[in-house]
Formats: C-alpha cells, structure tokens, sequence
C-alpha cells in the first residue's frame, strides 16, 4: 500500500499516477498532512515530526504487501520524517512531476502532469 502524506488526496490525483500506485503497492491510503505554522523553529517542527510517526507506522503495518510513504508538502517537515522513516527501515518516495506553466488573464497558472515516484 502507498501511504500518502500530503495536501493532495488521491482523489484528485491524475489517473496515470493511481495506476502507477496500484501497479507498484497494490493501492493508496490519505493521511492528512499536518498543519505546520511558517513561525516555528526547526526543533519546534521536529517535535510535530515526532508526533506522528507513530501513526504513520501503525497506519504501514496494517497492510500486508508491499508498502512505502509518499510525502510531500512543507519542506522541513518532510525532511523530519523522511529520515525518521528511512531509519526505521521504510521506503519513503515523492512524486515527480513536469510544471507547465500558462498566462491566463495576466496570472500565472501552473498545471503539473505526473511522471513518476522516486526513492529517497
């Protein structure tokens, strides 16, 4: 199972990357993407990393296949779990995507296609 960290449910994914989810861990399961303050502190940041690992571990060992954690969002945040994930033995992934972007009435709109997961 894919475990998805982020503010984009798998809902509004594109197609191509909830076949490639499925091909690869047999599905995906959202988690909410906790709210990080742009005030806090690193350590601050680390702590709400802390916090949820522990579900973010019982949510993995419910599945009995292959499984790995998609997480995208705040950067710092990321960067705490990943490697708290990455130590305990888990595989982490992030999608990458290509940024097309168009003018549309004087705004910039910026449309991203999937490309595929990649290892951390």
């Amino acid at each position: 199972m894919l475990i998805n960290i982020s503010n984009h449910p798998s809902a509004h994914w594109e197609k191509r990357q909830i076949d490639e989810a499925t091909r690869r861990w047999g599905g995906v399961v959202d988690m909410q993407f906790p709210s990080i303050d742009p005030k806090w502190g690193y350590e601050r940041v680390e702590q709400e990393a802390q916090k949820h690992i522990m579900g973010y571990r019982r949510e993995i060992a419910k599945y009995d296949q292959p499984s790995a954690f998609h997480i995208m969002g705040e950067l710092v945040y990321c960067f705490c779990v990943v490697q708290l994930l990455l130590k305990g033995g888990y595989m982490v992934v992030a999608s990458t995507t290509e940024r097309d972007v168009v003018m549309h009435n004087g705004e910039k709109v910026s449309r991203f296609k999937f490309v595929q997961f990649r290892e951390y």
